[in-house]
């Protein structure tokens, strides 16, 4: 690769442009690694154009040479579109955000994209395999509890609004994993139950519930960071949000909220509004994907629902509705649910959700090693 770039500067041009779509940024950054050749300059750029996994690959590849280079890594590099914890090694270390941390004062968006690191690097902590992280990423120079007491520090000053309240509800949530999952090679119970208290602290001092009640709804607009955070509070916002989606029946990303609070007949309500406005739901690829979930463990509710997404235009939610009738089993199988999903299997192009249907109507689950080794067969013979 370094020959390309010093004997045809054309052609090393077209390929670091090519990179640009994500596609290709691995074949590219892999085509440079095997040669021994890293244009840190073709990564930077690559860096400053890239959100999903190329982004990732960048970050893995790159260089800071001086503290400019470190800051815009710091409040970049997280704003990605991938769940990846173990690109938070890499950030911790490359961004020096101990020594960074450290300082008596910090800006508020480092201090936020800080936040979401540790919570990633936490994260690779609490659900990846330890020996395997031990094997694979040298964390011997992390010192976690030095960079949660840095960050709760800066939190004093920094962590003003409602909304930033939820970033200590997650770190003590993840805190807390620690402690019972046992994760303990990073931190010990007493600097456990510390950070919990610290955490809890700057949450429980102050009441929110007039501050959630005045700002859930600004410019006819949702504040969902407050709706999660009364969630978190366990504070009652149920009402306020039903009445807003009656009069919005298309803010889709209230369905997770007015589901979630069971007991009484409030799920009951927003089935039936879902039921009335079933045209306009079904539509859509994503507004029912909630309440399929929801029906999973609900078994003999939102009939009409389901049946909506077996005979949906979408695969996707014939898949889901898929999960719900394995979910239920045979006895959850009413004519009328039949019916749809014989129409289903003539309507449906996926070979897997077909299969899936015909198991359902046998009263079992699809054993899908099964399927895959038919299908298998089936690609061999052509």
């Amino acid at each position: 690769m370094q020959h390309i770039e010093e004997e045809d500067p054309e052609l090393w041009r077209d390929l670091v442009t090519i990179a640009h779509c994500e596609e290709f940024t691995f074949a590219f950054l892999y085509s440079c690694r095997v040669t021994n050749y890293i244009s840190q300059k073709a990564v930077w750029e690559l860096l400053g154009c890239t959100k999903g996994w190329g982004k990732v690959f960048a970050i893995i590849d790159c260089q800071c040479p001086d503290d400019d280079h470190r800051r815009w890594l710091l409040q970049n590099g997280p704003d990605i579109d991938v769940e990846y914890p173990p690109l938070a090694v890499k950030l911790i270390q490359a961004t020096q955000l101990d020594k960074f941390l450290a300082q008596p004062v910090i800006d508020y968006p480092s201090y936020k994209s800080a936040i979401a690191i540790v919570g990633n690097y936490m994260m690779l902590l609490l659900h990846y395999n330890p020996d395997a992280v031990r094997e694979n990423y040298n964390l011997t120079d992390i010192d976690l509890y030095s960079l949660l007491k840095h960050l709760l520090h800066h939190a004093l000053y920094l962590s003003v609004e409602a909304e930033d309240m939820l970033d200590m509800i997650t770190m003590a949530t993840s805190l807390r994993s620690m402690q019972e999952e046992n994760a303990l090679y990073s931190l010990t119970p007493n600097q456990i139950q510390e950070l919990i208290a610290a955490c809890d602290k700057m949450v429980y001092s102050t009441n929110w519930e007039p501050i959630i009640a005045s700002r859930l709804f600004e410019q006819n607009q949702v504040n969902y960071q407050l709706a999660d955070l009364a969630y978190e509070l366990e504070l009652d916002i149920w009402q306020r949000l039903y009445d807003f989606w009656l009069t919005h029946p298309l803010e889709f990303t209230l369905l997770p909220y007015l589901l979630s609070y069971e007991g009484g007949t409030r799920s009951d309500r927003v089935l039936a509004r879902l039921t009335e406005q079933l045209p306009l739901y079904a539509s859509d690829l994503h507004s029912l994907v909630v309440p399929l979930h929801y029906l999973r463990t609900h078994p003999g509710k939102g009939e009409a629902i389901l049946c909506a997404a077996l005979g949906s235009m979408f695969e996707l939610l014939r898949s889901c509705a898929c999960d719900v009738l394995e979910a239920w089993g045979p006895e959850g199988i009413t004519p009328t649910i039949k019916n749809s999903i014989y129409t289903a299997m003539r309507s449906s192009t996926d070979d897997l959700v077909r299969a899936r249907l015909t198991a359902i109507l046998l009263g079992h689950k699809l054993d899908l090693e099964a399927f895959l080794q038919k299908q298998k067969k089936k690609m061999k013979k052509k």
